[in-house]
């Protein structure tokens, strides 16, 4: 079963190395092709998106998501590495729960895991591997993390039963709803952990 961790955003990479040692970790990212030009990086392309591109008598196709080239010139130098993803701050650990909660309680830069509806959120492969292509596609990732539009009903404390739309979502995952219970309307902050989406 894979778990989604909340970490501090921008210690990812170095969380993913520390916990890859002992668990499969994705932390899900475009690819970007880079091109150098006597060694300074000139050109930053997407490979979701197909393209040709000419430098230097060098011309490079990007084709669903793959890099050819027909021509080689010493001045440059075509690298594809990891681009930005739309999870920042967090890691998808494959592994028992236990496992992973006892190698990670006590690392400062792991928030917790990811609790949605006062359950632990889990996925299962298939589910992760699309997730994996839908980033590398620029794809927009509605189900697995809440946004604002997004309609949730209040499943633990006050105000259980309501159901609402989310405003805003806080970098710490809490939410701002707009909740309607017994014909009122209201404003609450709560914890993703209190609500299921719908």
């Amino acid at each position: 079963m894979w778990y989604v961790l909340k970490v501090r955003s921008g210690k990812e990479e170095a969380l993913k190395e520390l916990l890859g040692r002992d668990f499969e970790v994705l932390y899900p990212s475009r690819k970007k092709l880079n091109v150098y030009v006597n060694g300074k990086k000139r050109y930053s392309f997407s490979l979701s998106k197909d393209k040709d591109i000419s430098v230097r008598g060098v011309n490079i196709r990007i084709r669903d998501g793959e890099v050819f080239t027909d021509n080689n010139h010493p001045d440059v130098r075509v690298v594809i590495s990891d681009g930005e993803s739309p999870l920042r701050g967090y890691l998808f650990v494959k592994g028992r729960y236990e496992d992973i909660l006892s190698k990670t309680e006590n690392l400062l830069d792991v928030v917790g895991f990811l609790i949605m509806g006062g359950k632990v959120r889990t996925l299962t492969d298939e589910e992760v591997s699309d997730l994996q292509k839908r980033v590398e596609k620029g794809e927009r990732l509605k189900t697995l993390l809440p946004e604002r539009g997004m309609r949730v009903k209040v499943v633990s404390g006050e105000w259980t039963g309501a159901e609402g739309v989310i405003e805003e979502v806080y970098e710490d995952l809490s939410l701002k709803l707009k909740l309607r219970l017994w014909d009122k309307t209201f404003t609450a902050i709560l914890p993703l952990e209190r609500v299921i989406l719908l």
